[in-house]
Order: C-alpha cells, then sequence, then structure tokens
C-alpha cells in the first residue's frame, strides 16, 4: 500500500508501506511516518491519504482510506492551511471558528442527500522539519462522491444544452435553498463544485426519496463550501469584519461577485450569482466566464454566444445584476420565476441511456419552464426580460465608487459655481459657464451615457437648490469677505455634498418602492 504524506514542502511524498496491504496489520498498526518528513500518515487515528486529488493557494485535497470502515470505504480529505502570518489569538480565534463552521457543514451534510456527509473534523500539530517551531493544519473528511464535477462533463461532452442547464438548477437550487435558509453560504460556487455521482441509485429508490438518481442526468452534489477555508485563513477577520487581502476572500475571480471579491461580503444572492455564471460556462462551454464579460460597461455579455428562451435568458439576467439588492432574494425566487408552483412543477425522469433528460408524460423544454405556472405568474414572465434590462441599468448607478464621486462632484459644483459668480459678477452669464464647465467634467468621463445623465443630474441639483434657498449668498463676493466667506463657502460646500447624498439615497428608496411594487 502507497500512503501519501500531506505535508505541503514534503520532497517525497509517496511512501510504499506493503504491511498495511494486511487487513489485520492495518486494524492494529499505531501509526506511520513519512519517510522523508516525518510527518504522521494516520490521520486522526483513522484516515490513511492514497492519492493528492487537487491543490490550491488554501490547501489541498486528497483521497484516503478510511480503516476503521468494514468495507474500508474511501473519504475525501481536505487539508486547510493557515495563513503563516496569524498571530497566537489570532490562530486561536480561527481554530474556534473553525470548528464552529465544520459543526455546520456537518448538520448541512446530515439533513440533505445532496450534500456530502463529514465524518470528521479535526486539527494536527507537527514540528516544521528540525526546528522546533510548530506547524498546525486542519482537516475535514467527507463523504468521497464517485463521479464527475461538471467542468469534467463539459470537457468530456461539449457545452450543455438548455434542458440539461434547466436540470442543474431544478437539483442545486433546492439544495441552495436548504442552506440559505440554515443562514449558511456557500460562496464558491462553479462548475468545479458541482459533481454528478454515477449510477449507484436504484431507480425505485427516486419514489421514495425524492432525490433523482445517479447517471448521465443523475444526482448533483454541492461540494466545497468556503466558510471553514476562510476563517482558516482569515483569523480575526472573519469575526471581526476587518478588511481583508486577497488571500482571505473566498471565491473564484468571474464567478464570485464584485462584492464578494473586493470586500469579501456574501449572501444568497451572492450564490445565485455564482450559480448563474456557471450556468453561462455549461451554455456557451467556456470553461472561464472571463470572455463572457463587458468590462467596459460593467455587465454580462453572454447572448451573443448562445441561443435560449426568453424566460431562462431573464432569470439569469436577474440573477448576474451587480447590486445584490437587485437579484432574486433567494433560490425559490429563482424557482417560482422558472417553474412556477413548485407543488405542479413537473418531474423529470432519467434515462441512463440518454444523455437528457425527458419530461414525464412528454412535454417539452417549454412545459418545465413555463406550463406549470399560474396564470398571473406567466404573465409576468413575459415582462421579464424588459424589466431586468431596467434593472441591470439602474443597479450600476448605487455603486459605492458611485457615490463616493458624486459627493465630492456635489461638493465640487457648488465651489465651482461660487468661484465663477464672484469672477464674472453676473448669474446668468456665470451659471451658463458654470454649466458648461461642469456638464463638460461629467459628460467627458468614460461611462455609459444613461450613467452619465444620472450623474450630472444629481449633482447639480444639489447647488441649484442651495442657489435657490440661499440667493442672497449670489449677490456677494465670497472670495473677497475674508474669514467669514471663506467659512461659508465652506458650510456650502459640504451642504451640497449632503445633498447629493440624501438625493441619491431618494432615488434608491423610490426604486426600491417601486420595485416592490411591481414585484422586481
Amino acid at each position: 500500500m502507497e500512503i501519501y504524506c500531506t505535508r505541503p514542502t514534503c520532497r517525497n511524498p509517496v511512501n510504499s508501506l506493503p504491511h498495511l496491504d494486511d487487513k489485520a496489520t492495518l486494524k492494529i498498526v499505531q501509526q506511520e511516518y513519512c519517510r522523508a518528513c516525518g510527518m504522521p500518515l494516520i490521520l486522526n487515528s483513522n484516515y490513511l491519504p492514497t492519492q493528492p486529488l487537487a491543490r490550491g493557494a488554501l490547501g489541498a485535497t486528497f483521497l484516503a482510506l478510511d480503516r476503521t470502515s468494514e468495507s474500508r470505504r474511501l473519504v475525501v480529505v481536505k487539508q486547510l492551511r493557515p495563513r503563516a502570518e496569524l498571530t497566537p489569538p489570532q490562530m486561536a480565534t480561527a481554530n474556534r471558528l473553525f470548528k464552529r463552521e465544520a459543526q455546520v457543514l456537518a448538520q448541512l451534510g446530515e439533513n440533505h442527500p445532496q450534500i456530502p456527509t463529514l465524518y470528521a473534523y479535526f486539527e494536527l500539530l507537527v514540528p516544521e522539519g528540525k526546528s522546533n517551531h510548530q506547524q498546525e493544519f486542519f482537516y475535514l473528511v467527507q463523504q468521497y462522491i464517485n463521479g464527475q464535477d461538471l467542468n469534467m462533463e463539459l470537457a468530456s461532452l461539449g457545452r450543455f444544452t438548455e434542458v440539461k442547464v434547466v436540470e442543474v438548477l431544478q437539483q442545486i437550487l433546492p439544495v441552495l435553498q436548504f442552506v440559505h435558509e440554515r443562514g449558511a453560504i456557500h460562496r464558491d460556487i462553479k462548475p468545479a463544485n458541482i459533481v454528478r455521482q454515477k449510477n449507484t441509485v436504484p431507480e425505485t429508490d427516486v419514489l421514495s426519496t425524492g432525490v433523482p438518481p445517479a447517471g448521465n442526468n443523475g444526482r448533483l452534489y454541492l461540494i466545497d463550501f468556503g466558510a471553514v477555508k476562510q476563517v482558516i485563513q482569515g483569523g480575526t477577520q472573519a469575526l471581526t469584519g476587518a478588511a481583508r487581502s486577497p488571500l482571505t476572500i473566498v471565491g473564484t475571480p468571474g464567478f464570485a461577485p464584485q462584492e464578494q471579491i473586493s470586500v469579501g461580503a456574501v449572501s444568497p444572492s451572492a450564490d445565485l450569482y455564482s450559480l448563474a455564471v456557471t450556468c453561462l460556462c455549461l451554455l456557451t462551454g467556456q470553461a472561464e466566464p472571463n470572455s463572457l464579460y463587458d468590462a467596459d460597461n460593467n455587465a454580462w455579455d453572454w447572448r451573443s454566444h448562445v441561443e435560449v428562451s426568453d424566460e431562462l435568458a431573464a432569470v439569469l439576467d436577474r440573477m448576474l445584476l451587480p447590486k445584490p439588492s437587485a437579484r432574486f432574494r433567494s433560490a425559490d425566487g429563482v424557482i417560482a420565476h422558472l417553474f412556477g408552483d413548485t407543488k405542479t412543477q413537473p418531474s423529470l425522469t432519467y434515462s441512463p441511456d440518454n444523455s437528457t433528460p425527458e419530461m414525464a408524460h412528454g412535454q417539452e423544454l417549454v412545459t418545465l419552464m413555463s406550463a406549470a405556472e399560474p396564470e398571473s405568474s406567466s404573465k409576468e414572465t413575459g415582462n421579464n426580460v424588459r424589466r431586468h434590462q431596467v434593472d441591470q441599468l439602474l443597479s450600476q448607478l448605487w455603486s459605492l465608487e458611485i457615490w463616493r464621486q458624486a459627493v465630492l462632484k456635489g461638493a465640487f459644483a457648488y465651489l465651482l459655481a461660487i468661484t465663477i459668480i464672484s469672477f464674472l459678477g453676473t448669474f446668468w452669464i456665470s451659471t451658463g459657464f458654470w454649466l458648461l464647465i461642469f456638464g463638460a467634467s461629467v459628460f467627458a468621463q468614460y461611462r455609459p451615457l444613461v450613467e452619465k445623465v444620472y450623474f450630472f443630474t444629481i449633482t447639480v441639483t444639489p447647488t441649484l437648490l442651495v442657489s435657490l434657498f440661499f440667493p442672497y449668498l449670489l449677490k456677494i463676493n465670497l472670495l473677497q469677505s475674508g474669514m467669514l466667506g471663506l467659512l461659508v463657502i465652506l458650510l456650502m460646500t459640504c451642504v451640497s455634498g449632503l445633498l447629493v447624498f440624501i438625493l441619491m439615497a431618494l432615488s434608491q428608496l423610490i426604486y426600491r418602492l417601486i420595485s416592490a411594487f411591481f414585484d422586481y
């Protein structure tokens, strides 16, 4: 038997131990150590890693043997490595949070058939080489899913049809709803983290469990939850919410939304965003989604790469909106838009000899997506495309960067107005020059036209309001009024910036009220 050393720096990790091929010896042996680095090979007294499955910046994954089971079942061992710069108090916090998140993961796996079961979690403290320094590693031991992830399936079978993508959504969305209802977030949904199990479940079991069987279109598992990895990498940051470095943010660039990558903010809508990007990759055959994203317009440009129904496209577009509050709030919301009333949702039958699922009673894909919906839902679906286009456009107007720039521009607009009036002395001519100069500074920016118009309107309005309520300030030369004039200018400049903030907040509130009224 060959046992694989899990120390990341081991130069010769493969250890040949033929005496462990004997079942009796395997059961009674206390421990074996790596011949090259001295690392313990039998983890938690039970698990023997046999080969590496994956390595990354956050750790490594191994296929291992559970010697305590009669069948010597295979398990997956995930090793998580803390950042080297963590202080002892931060390490203690990471240790505590690791146990907490592992317990959450264990509960999820115990209560849902499409989340791998967590068998064990533990820490391992070992000497680092010949020094007195101790290295600490964290381990998760999970159920091994014998199958292929969707990345492998995409590489071997090519791009997914719309039917297959809808089937992926039909299986994964209920899993996400289950996860989110329990206060957990996956954080790293992508094709590589969705595994299709090989056909090992009798079809008769489906009638009693309601869970799709394995096979070409069989049971999908959601693997590799990111919360445990984040607390190991983030230390006290995961607890305090302090700013994180790129290394402490869990999520795959391209798949994770901007708020998750930039500041580590996660929510159910972030998982739905990542699931939508996963669907784009499957539909277009692109393993990496970057080529489908238009960075200049801050929007996804994927429809030219594939033809799908308007219903599915509208749902995916809404899941992909850059503003979290404009996306679906829950997986149930996506399910309702795609399948209507889930209680009357048509069931899929799985044929092991067919690469695509067939509708029960011979229904077509359009039936899967709309026929089971109530009449009101069908009418709403007809407006989805227009609604989500408006959502995508407006949601770009309230990024943190826009807020910051708008407040500064609003303050600058008043300062510019006072300066021009003080020099020219006439109100109307000064106003014309002011609008010309300020408008040029806004419209010269590299932004979409609608964003420029919004930006110009929201920043000019406060100066006009200040001029309306304090007209006497325009009749005196504040620049020649000494210290008092400068204080007035400073005060009114701050007032203009504050008014910009208030106007943006009001416009966002009005948009949300309208969206809620029309069930956006």
